[in-house]
């Protein structure tokens, strides 16, 4: 689907940063942004639109973990992340990222589809997932939230997860679509992860809540992929992106605004 008529605040694809690749696996993936541990309530961010019609992606930084064969390219106007490699964001553990530095309240949205990079129309594999990360830059241990679609076991499932200094805490919530809508939605030191139908129809389901005062003001946010199928080496699995927008957000109710 397109991006929502007037999220974003109608600021234009792209925007300031350079795209480059993380180093060699190291925490952060090349950002240095950061700050203090913010006080709520926090100033609204800054709003930002991507459409992904630009392929050498100048608003976004990429990091892959060293040892990873992850891609991450823009094609037919999605953003889309290849996971060859077994990994995954838990506990010390990373995967591939691509993220853009938002400061401040906000709501961060995207629509993606979890596929196998073999064949787009096949079933996704156990235990691989994409969606939306938000990140503390600071390095040393890990530190973000996230909200994902793909399979668990089973089942297509949305999983949710924040991970503080190295330990994460996660849930799984059954769906019926490997796509979807996915938003994560920070006021104060509140994070609200949502989604909704793939197509933007229906209202948001908030499937979990995490309050995280110890994260800053600035955080590393964008789309991210992993995959960990037990039984399959390569991995089979790519996430794709059509657009991701990040509007301000200064008030509870900013988080279902549209």
């Amino acid at each position: 689907p397109g991006v929502p008529s007037g999220e974003g605040g109608g600021s234009t694809s792209g925007g300031p940063g350079a795209s480059s690749t993380g180093g060699a696996g190291t925490t952060g993936g090349g950002s240095t942004s950061g700050g203090s541990t913010p006080t709520a309530p926090l100033p609204p961010a800054a709003a930002f639109v991507d459409a992904f019609d630009n392929a050498s992606l100048p608003a976004w930084t990429t990091f892959i973990p060293a040892g990873n064969a992850a891609t991450v390219a823009v094609s037919n106007g999605a953003l889309r992340i290849t996971v060859p490699t077994f990994s995954t964001w838990f506990e010390a553990r990373q995967a591939p990222f691509v993220h853009r530095s938002v400061e401040g309240g906000f709501r961060a949205t995207t629509a993606v589809r979890a596929r196998r990079a073999s064949d787009d129309a096949a079933p996704v594999d156990e235990y691989q997932f994409a969606g939306l990360l938000a990140r503390n830059p600071q390095g040393g241990q890990e530190n973000y939230v996230f909200i994902v679609v793909g399979r668990y076991a089973s089942e297509l499932a949305h999983e949710t997860k924040s991970t503080t200094n190295n330990q994460s805490d996660k849930d799984y919530a059954a769906t019926s679509s490997p796509d979807a809508q996915l938003r994560i939605c920070r006021v104060g030191s509140r994070f609200r992860l949502y989604q909704r139908p793939y197509d933007g129809s229906g209202a948001w389901t908030l499937e979990e809540e995490y309050n995280r005062p110890d994260l800053p003001g600035a955080l590393q946010v964008g789309p991210m992929a992993y995959a960990f199928d037990y039984r399959r080496n390569p991995q089979d699995f790519r996430g794709s992106f059509d657009w991701v927008t990040v509007a301000p957000a200064a008030k509870d109710s900013d988080c279902t605004a549209d």
